[in-house]
């Protein structure tokens, strides 16, 4: 990284990550910020809002910004919706990362990107992600060049054009470096030590998501949603067991310790019966693993014991009801 001054002047500002859907924006996210905080499936347009992660080093601060997918196939109303938010990150975005699929460049919707992105006036820098996919190495080179002058034909200056894996960190370090070295002078915006600014029930609501993902795969389409219903801590007093002793103690009796519980009710909601009656499995053997593989995840992420109730419901999903806060569309 290059040093901007030898002050103790700190920089900071948004990194808005674009791109098609699969192009792996939330793989580099997380290897971005060295923290599982963006749902990773192979299902296209898995990030259906803006999600956040944090990357801190030394004096500078990045605010990464994880946009959904641009173009999907799924109905014409999600993907408006998909489309004004991906466009509201963007606007946050003081750089824009153009994430393209080394495997799938989708070179045709690079004209689309750029009229957008030639309208910020923001340094732009672009990641071929997943060339350790490619079967000849030296493919990334007329793709390089064909990105660089689409975006000189559209009045976009690109920086630089960085190759990556974020499976399994190719010159992830270097990326990073390269946008932290792109921040403007601005104090931090968040705690250093934090990597995850998303709330907690945002962040439940998306494990549960990836856990429906991966342990269903295909057999559910996109018409479904997330709601956290509640999310509360409580002090529980775990009981001391019979035999243990505390140093000193002649007679010991049951010692009463307070823990902190984390309670959580999540709504997997579904379009069609049908497809609830997928999601609970025979007996209700899908569900009860969905929610313990969730369960794990959410301990291990809140670092507490966390109780978890699942319920799945039949609704019907519309625009204005996805755009609600607490709503987290599959």
């Amino acid at each position: 990284m290059t040093i901007k001054k030898l002050n103790k002047e700190s920089f900071c500002g948004h990194v808005a990550l674009a791109g098609v859907t699969n192009a792996g924006k939330s793989s580099l996210l997380n290897a971005l910020a060295e923290e599982k905080i963006s749902i990773i499936s192979s299902k296209p347009q898995t990030t259906r809002t803006v999600v956040y992660g944090v990357v801190t080093q030394d004096m500078y601060q990045a605010v990464l910004v994880d946009t959904p997918g641009a173009f999907g196939t799924s109905a014409v109303t999600m993907r408006n919706l998909i489309r004004q938010q991906m466009f509201q990150g963007l606007y946050e975005g003081q750089i824009i990362l153009l994430v393209i699929d080394a495997i799938d460049p989708s070179i045709k919707h690079l004209d689309q990107f750029f009229e957008f992105i030639a309208t910020q006036k923001v340094p732009v820098l672009v990641a071929i992600n997943k060339v350790d996919l490619l079967k000849r190495k030296d493919d990334i080179f007329p793709l390089t060049e064909k990105i660089i002058n689409g975006g000189k034909n559209a009045g976009v200056e690109i920086e630089d054009v960085i190759a990556v894996s974020a499976m399994n960190g190719n010159n992830i370090n270097l990326l990073r470096d390269k946008l932290l070295d792109k921040l403007p002078a601005a104090p931090f915006a968040y705690d250093p030590k934090v990597s995850n600014i998303n709330k907690n029930e945002f962040i439940s609501s998306e494990l549960l998501r990836e856990q429906v993902f991966l342990q269903l795969h295909k057999e559910i389409p996109f018409g479904a949603s997330v709601v956290c219903d509640s999310l509360e801590d409580k002090l529980s007093e775990s009981r001391r067991r019979p035999g243990m002793r505390f140093q000193g103690e002649q007679n010991p009796e049951y010692k009463f310790i307070p823990k902190k519980i984390r309670f959580i009710k999540l709504t997997l909601q579904v379009r069609k019966e049908q497809h609830r009656a997928i999601v609970l499995g025979a007996r209700g053997s899908k569900i009860k693993l969905i929610a313990s593989r969730t369960r794990l995840g959410l301990e291990e992420v809140f670092a507490m014991k966390v109780m978890l109730t699942v319920r799945v419901t039949v609704f019907k999903p519309t625009v204005a009801n996805l755009t609600k806060k607490e709503s987290t569309p599959l």
